[in-house]
């Protein structure tokens, strides 16, 4: 459940001028440091996460390396994902479609995707959820 919105935290009205500077963002995400200064390797990040870009990469090509990299590890998961996304028309470095887009591809199917308006339809939509997983029967 989230609002899906990956924000890149480099602008002014994030952080100043000294911590934007520091590794290009103020803001590393889970999936990779925009820029990383102490590494001398220009392809990685500790020399296991690529990295998302280079000192001034602006916030659009981060916030999209940052949703493709989402993409590749929600392919990878081996396991039945849902998403549940909130207030996604609120969003600011990126579309409502676009937030829809990624949180879509992520679940494991198209109707494994949710986006409430209201708090009565988060109700409904864990209930359904609920169902979903109740019907599910192991065997070996």
């Amino acid at each position: 459940m989230t609002d899906d919105e990956n924000i890149a935290y480099n602008l002014s009205t994030h952080c100043n001028g000294t911590q934007r500077g520091l590794n290009g963002s103020c803001y590393n995400s889970a999936y990779g440091f925009p820029y990383n200064s102490r590494n001398n390797s220009s392809t990685s990040s500790g020399n296991n996460i690529d990295r998302m870009g280079t000192l001034g990469t602006s916030n659009g090509d981060l916030v999209d390396e940052i949703n493709t990299r989402i993409s590749q590890t929600c392919k990878n998961a081996g396991i039945t994902i849902y998403t549940i996304g909130l207030a996604t028309d609120q969003a600011q470095q990126s579309t409502q479609a676009m937030v829809e887009k990624v949180l879509t591809e992520c679940a494991s199917t198209k109707t494994n995707a949710y986006f409430p308006k209201t708090p009565g339809e988060l109700r409904a939509v864990f209930a359904n959820i609920a169902n979903e997983l109740s019907a599910l029967r192991l065997s070996q």
